[in-house]
């Protein structure tokens, strides 16, 4: 299968690809690295601005693409333009272009407002009010 991971430099996004890659699957990361990220014949890397126009993002994924890991995230600068907006554009790039299978990563609780009085959430509330939205 040919897999488009947004936010392959991350945590969870280059555990996510080496998995892909083990388990033989083609990977197309997306980063704003400039270094290809993994040295494997069946990984290829683009360069996808997900704070572009919809139409942009959706123009720069290959049409051979069958499913889309969204596991990128702002780290707390641009949280409703990368986590909320650019999550929201990648999905409608995505269904536009007939791509069935979208996993986005999310947050706990991120639909459970009422956990949200927790003292551990509240410096996170921006965040975790763009998720809310975006799942």
């Amino acid at each position: 299968m040919k897999i488009l991971v947004i936010g392959a430099s991350g945590r969870v996004g280059s555990d996510l690809v080496e998995q892909l890659l083990s388990d033989n699957h083609q990977v197309v990361g997306t980063t704003r690295q400039d270094e290809k990220l993994f040295n494997d014949d069946n990984y290829t890397q683009l360069d996808l601005d997900i704070t572009a126009e919809k139409d942009a993002i959706q123009n720069q994924i290959a049409d051979d693409i069958e499913a889309v890991y969204f596991v990128a995230g702002s780290g707390g600068k641009g949280v409703l333009e990368v986590d909320l907006h650019g999550a929201v554009k990648t999905m409608q790039a995505a269904q536009d272009k007939g791509i069935k299978r979208y996993i986005m990563l999310s947050t706990v609780f991120s639909l459970d407002t009422s956990k949200w009085d927790n003292p551990a959430i509240a410096d996170l509330k921006d965040y975790y009010i763009a998720k809310h939205y975006a799942d």
